[in-house]
């Protein structure tokens, strides 16, 4: 039986279909995940040095999407005194709690621009990966919407609880500074069972129910699907979730910060100081949001878990 089954495989890899998905994943695994090799002599090659102005140029987007917010909102809020358009963002899942304060009033404008950044953020990381120079436009995109959306969610959250906004960036700072310390100070090489755990941490908690919903339609596989899916709406589930995520893309910044020293030490192509410092910068702003959202859905449990290891005398 066992034999049978591996001449089945067998023929299936020497068909011509399969070896074009094969060819087409492995352009995709090179172009997303590129293997660092040196450059010939006299070539520009990766440097900490130039990975490091990458990130501040990624942060001076965000941060220049944090001020487009917060001067376009004053401009046509107070100043153009234009009406405000009321939506329920509330939802029912485990994001229900961050949104149960009530409905958000913005201008038209705002809202159009802020539903066109929440869409921009889900494809520029997809984008970024076209010919013709679109890493510069897209990765530039990305982060300025980041930083756009970032400024509209903390703001509405800070007016109803500043706890939440505080803790926000006091404890994502603290997350974003540990890997680097960690490789600063120990100089150690990541295990390959850590990286396997994170990468299998990702697509149980991060890309499972995704997963799931499209195996609820293949007939033989459906009701096993239904019932792992439903394991995803049991109570303290979403909150078990955005934890979860916040834990995955803490690790995966040890991860990119490990290859991006990978290629700095081989002296890998220029070029990839793009897509190495891109990756971090991702990982760290999904963090943070999903930190942010933990948090301030959460914000009495964090806080009681803060002042009980803190000895109750900084939290309050």
């Amino acid at each position: 039986m066992i034999n049978k089954i591996k001449s089945i495989i067998e023929k299936i890899k020497n068909t011509k279909i399969y070896k074009f998905i094969e060819r087409i994943v492995n352009w995709g695994m090179n172009l997303v995940f590129p293997e660092p090799t040196p450059v010939p002599e006299g070539e520009p090659y990766c440097t900490g040095k130039g990975m490091a102005k990458k990130a501040l140029y990624y942060g001076i987007m965000i941060v220049a999407g944090l001020l487009g917010y917060l001067v376009l909102h004053y401009l046509l809020v107070y100043v153009l005194d234009l009406p405000t358009v009321t939506i329920d963002l509330e939802s029912r899942n485990e994001y229900a709690t961050f949104f149960e304060n009530g409905t958000y009033s913005l201008t038209a404008i705002e809202w159009m621009i802020f539903f066109i950044t929440f869409l921009s953020v889900s494809l520029t990381p997809i984008l970024r990966y076209l010919p013709w120079g679109a890493v510069y436009f897209f990765d530039g995109l990305y982060c300025v919407s980041v930083g756009y959306n970032t400024a509209f969610m903390y703001l509405e959250v800070a007016k109803e609880d500043m706890r939440a906004a505080v803790l926000t960036l006091i404890i994502s700072g603290v997350l974003c500074t540990i890997p680097y310390l960690f490789f600063r100070i120990m100089k150690v090489k990541l295990p390959k069972a850590f990286t396997n755990t994170v990468y299998a941490l990702y697509w149980i908690i991060v890309m499972g129910a995704a997963i799931l919903r499209v195996l609820c339609f293949i007939p033989v596989l459906g009701d096993v699907a239904s019932f792992f899916l439903n394991l995803y709406n049991l109570p303290g589930a979403g909150e078990f979730l955005l934890l979860g995520r916040v834990i995955i893309y803490f690790l995966f910044m040890f991860l990119w910060l490990e290859r991006m020293l990978d290629f700095v030490t081989i002296k890998a192509p220029k070029k990839y100081e793009w897509t190495m410092t891109f990756h971090l910068v991702y990982s760290a702003t999904i963090m943070i949001n999903y930190c942010f959202i933990f948090i301030a859905a959460n914000i009495d449990a964090v806080v009681k878990v803060l002042k009980g290891l803190l000895g109750g005398g900084i939290v309050k």
